[in-house]
């Protein structure tokens, strides 16, 4: 059961407690999934995509997922150490989005791109979609340096993905 709109300070029936517990909206769908990244995580000296440490996301076989995904970036110099990244999907899967960087038209971001910096800290906002494949699985965000130098390249705490499975 879907929980019908209630007032401020409205006192919710035992069905409506356990439809709350069960992550269900009014709407039927399911509460979004945020994923945050709990500490800094550091490159240095290598233009290796690796793993994220937090930043994935458990997605079923044929699964469709809208992604809003917000990077706390930071280089200790400008410009030399900018930021690549991919996701790795589920065989099958796919995902394509648009970086608020400047693009008209999705991009698929299974493959490796740049982000820049004019500054040493810099924000990259991302909307994204999954579509899956036959394959269960995680979709992971890899990350690395564009250029190997002995700057730290960062991927700061408080980094999000705010995941919407879709029907």
């Amino acid at each position: 059961m879907a929980i019908s709109h209630k007032s401020v300070g409205a006192v919710l029936s035992q069905t409506e407690y356990e439809a709350a517990d069960s992550h269900e909206l009014a709407s039927g769908r399911e509460i979004p999934t945020i994923v945050r990244k709990s500490a800094d995580e550091a490159v240095t000296n290598s233009t290796t995509l690796q793993n994220d440490d937090d930043l994935l996301l458990a997605v079923g076989a044929n699964d469709v997922w809208s992604i809003y995904m917000v990077l706390l970036h930071y280089c200790d110099t400008v410009d030399s150490s900018d930021l690549d990244y991919a996701f790795t999907v589920p065989s099958g899967g796919s995902i394509e989005g648009l970086p608020m960087s400047g693009y008209t038209v999705p991009v698929d971001m299974t493959v490796e791109d740049e982000l820049g910096t004019t500054t040493s800290r810099r924000y990259h906002h991302f909307f994204a979609l999954y579509t899956g494949g036959g394959t269960a699985g995680n979709l992971q965000l890899q990350w690395a340096q564009n250029v190997a130098t002995g700057a730290e390249t960062k991927i700061l705490a408080n980094s999000f993905m705010i995941c919407q499975q879709e029907e």
